[in-house]
């Protein structure tokens, strides 16, 4: 086996190896056989699997302490309420059911922004219209309408 050091390493090998008092050739084959595994012992073969898991491992980041995570949602979940608790306190007092689960967001939230009406071609939304006035976009124009006349 043929080996090439930069100037740099050979200058570093020469000092290290006069330090032990041995020849700079024999200090690289003595490193060379303690770091590399020696070519007559077989080689363990690692399957495809394990090779994965340890480049996962490789990469795996720290463990997370679970205590200190819990506390973190915790105090997460407290400033979520602190934020919503207007809109939370308003929303809990209207009761309204919606056949139509994504409709119930529209509703929420048109109740928490204190909208006047719902206006939609979705007929859903008439099963809240005596919590709010629910119109067709043709029957709001037409209110409208009817008021400017006025």
């Amino acid at each position: 086996m043929v080996i090439r050091l930069s100037p740099t390493m050979e200058k570093r090998v020469a000092r290290a190896a006069k330090a032990k008092g041995v020849k700079p050739d024999r200090l690289v084959e003595s490193i060379l056989k303690q770091r590399l595994p020696a070519e007559d012992k077989p080689r363990e073969q690692v399957s495809e699997a394990r090779r994965q898991l340890d480049q996962l491992l490789k990469h795996m980041s720290k463990p997370a302490d679970f205590d200190a995570a819990v506390h973190a949602a915790k105090r997460h979940a407290g400033r979520l309420y602190e934020d919503n608790a207007g809109w939370i306190e308003r929303a809990s007092h209207q009761q309204f059911k919606v056949d139509d689960p994504d409709d119930a967001r529209h509703v929420a939230a048109a109740l928490s922004k204190k909208c006047d009406a719902i206006i939609t071609f979705d007929h859903h939304f008439q099963q809240v219209a005596n919590v709010i006035p629910v119109y067709s976009p043709d029957e709001f124009l037409a209110r409208l309408e009817s008021s400017n006349a006025d």
